[in-house]
């Protein structure tokens, strides 16, 4: 590939990326249908609050947020629990090992603990 034809893919790949959203929100109003956007906050954020997760699941949910995203290394049953309690959403999982330990990292060991990470 030449750099005139990268740079023309490029461009039609960036142009696609802003249209294409766009489309998609102009089809649903034009049908009537607005997407309700729900406000979620990653647990991480909140790593200097004193409580369980149950507890700063309540804050979440008192704070106004429709959801969380967990981190993996959390204990499930506490999560799932928390989250029956409170009726909060968990749109996603963080993966706890990546910035320590990313599955790029040249060290196969480093890369083994990465890749449990994800896994859990």
């Amino acid at each position: 590939m030449n750099r005139r034809r990268f740079i023309h893919t490029a461009g039609l790949a960036a142009t696609a990326s802003l249209v294409a959203p766009a489309t998609v929100h102009a089809a649903e109003e034009s049908a009537g249908r607005k997407r309700a956007i729900k406000k979620a906050i990653m647990y991480g954020t909140l790593g200097g609050l004193k409580g369980s997760v149950r507890e700063k699941f309540r804050m979440i949910k008192e704070a106004g947020f429709a959801g969380v995203e967990a981190m993996g290394g959390m204990d499930h049953e506490k999560v799932l629990a928390a989250q029956k309690e409170t009726g909060l959403k968990i749109p996603s999982v963080c993966c706890h090992t990546h910035w320590a330990k990313p599955v790029s990292d040249p060290n196969p060991e480093v890369r083994k603990v990465g890749l449990e990470g994800l896994k859990t």
